[in-house]
């Protein structure tokens, strides 16, 4: 079910804290490997960017997609070698 939200600044704070839990996942589950990164891996972070689509399309809201772009490029920036 779609998030409900009074106004904006609501839902902007809500929006973010998805933002940050995608954010520190992919830390939690990639930063530090010292290994090179296996098919399973790179499956797990195709994953989390799909949930994290799903999760933003229940926002509907334009007005955020500038935090989205934000925390995606931070984390290709940080984790470029495992997306691509």
């Amino acid at each position: 079910m779609p998030p409900n939200f009074e106004n904006l600044e609501n839902m902007k704070e809500e929006f973010l804290k998805h933002l940050k839990w995608f954010e520190e996942e992919f830390d939690v589950n990639f930063q530090g490997k010292t290994h090179e990164y296996s098919e399973e891996d790179r499956r797990l972070a195709k994953t989390l960017i799909a949930r994290m689509s799903e999760i933003i399309n229940d926002y509907k809201d334009e007005r955020l997609l500038f935090y989205l772009v934000k925390a995606l490029h931070k984390i290709e920036r940080k984790y470029s070698f495992l997306l691509h």
